[in-house]
């Protein structure tokens, strides 16, 4: 079913040639200057969720990223493949799913050959460009029904033998990466009669909730699971602008998804975010010490090119 869905035999035809192995040195002889090497553009599909109808027909949903963004973020759209024991079906567009990237719909057999699907929108592509940071909180989440017909029911399933996927050792490079994370972690300095560790992690890292990051990090999920899993990070946060453009739902699952991710003694998820105020104040990385407070608000705005102390104050203010 994965070469059904949209980019599916072109992904398997790069991994194949091995030209969408990782890490791959071409891609860095082959950027442009001043910038980053950029990996191939493979199809963005994930959170599937499976259900069967009454007549034994596979239903396969899930969502699938976009290249367009929205002023709230980007885009992601539900899609759905299905089976009937022979032949494979679709992908067919779920209408009115566009939102967030982990909205998986709900799905209920109607019938011996039909499946009702329920999802919601935000309507992002709806909102307006240049509201502001909140100026798209009257943007409201909606509930909508969708009926999945086949129109047959499902064949007698043919099965075949399939040999076992053989699991490969960890290449020289990943072996060399872990030594050094051990190496790290078992060093210790003597700073003032006490030794001290040194911890790896990261404070920038942007999801879905950033209009600028979401297609390339994902949902918060991916991202933590990202720094403990692959990156092997000692602490982190996920340093959204202003906890999802001070948005009341982003605020909440940033604030939720920090403390299930918080895991003692081997990672530590810190309660920050990015204050995204314009130049010349410019970014910050902030960091707060316990779940529950919110995005600092937002002071009146410098003029641009202003110096860094008003003449006529003749000092600089000690606020923020």
């Amino acid at each position: 079913m994965t070469e059904a869905l949209p980019g599916g035999r072109q992904m398997r035809r790069r991994q194949q040639s091995g030209e969408a192995a990782f890490p791959n040195p071409a891609l860095a002889a082959k950027r442009n200057a001043s910038a980053t090497p950029q990996p191939p553009v493979l199809p963005k599909n994930s959170f599937p969720r499976l259900s069967v109808d009454g007549s034994g027909n596979v239903y396969l949903a899930y969502r699938t990223g976009t290249a367009s963004r929205s002023p709230i973020g980007p885009i992601w759209h539900g899609q759905l493949v299905y089976f009937d024991g022979e032949l494979l079906g679709g992908p067919v567009e779920i209408p009115t799913a566009d939102g967030l990237a982990d909205i998986r719909a709900a799905m209920v057999a109607l019938q011996a050959n039909a499946m009702m699907l329920v999802t919601s929108t935000d309507h992002r592509q709806a909102a307006v460009p240049g509201g502001g940071r909140r100026g798209n909180e009257g943007i409201n989440t909606d509930l909508y029904a969708a009926d999945i017909a086949p129109g047959s029911s499902a064949r007698p399933v043919k099965l075949k033998t399939v040999a076992s996927a053989a699991v490969e050792p960890a290449g020289a490079e990943a072996r060399a990466e872990a030594e050094q994370v051990a190496k790290m972690r078992a060093y210790r300095m003597p700073v003032g009669g006490r030794n001290h560790q040194l911890l790896r992690g990261e404070f920038h890292r942007h999801t879905k909730l950033s209009s600028d990051g979401g297609m390339s990090d994902g949902p918060i999920i991916d991202a933590y699971r990202y720094m403990i899993d692959a990156a092997a990070m000692d602490w982190g946060g996920c340093c959204d602008h202003d906890n999802g453009g001070g948005h009341e739902y982003y605020w909440w699952m940033s604030q939720t998804l920090t403390d299930a991710y918080h895991l003692a003694g081997r990672y530590t998820a810190m309660f920050s975010y990015e204050r995204s105020v314009r130049y010349p104040e410019g970014h910050r990385n902030t960091v707060f010490p316990q779940r529950g407070l919110r995005p600092l608000p937002r002071l009146p705005k410098t003029a641009d090119d202003s110096p860094p102390c008003p003449r006529q104050t003749r000092r600089c203010s000690t606020g923020s």
